[in-house]
């Protein structure tokens, strides 16, 4: 089963992801730090690049990779992003992490 991080309040927050794992998070290019780095060592990082800071949008460019990827279970912990996540990929399990 294919696991789906954010980065941003998920991983960020210490949760350890289990393989097999990516990272799909709603930062732009220049939001491409260390931190996404030293991940990017470990697991696929993707990164929806340009755009406005906004939840909705983000959370779009997360169903799309999702979707196109089939991850089963995605770790979320924006409340807009999980329900366009929800509404947008069915056959994935958000779980919201506090």
């Amino acid at each position: 089963m294919l696991r789906g991080y954010d980065i941003d309040g998920v991983l960020t927050a210490g949760v350890q992801p289990i393989a097999p794992a990516v990272a799909i998070s709603g930062r732009c290019f220049p939001g491409y730090d260390d931190f996404a780095k030293r991940i990017a060592q470990f697991f696929p990082v993707y990164i929806r690049g340009v755009g406005q800071a906004d939840a909705v949008d983000a959370g779009k460019f997360k169903a799309m990779i999702i979707n196109h990827l089939g991850v089963e279970e995605f770790y979320e912990d924006d409340d807009v992003q999980i329900k366009v996540i929800q509404d947008n990929c069915p056959r994935c399990k958000v779980i919201k992490v506090e």
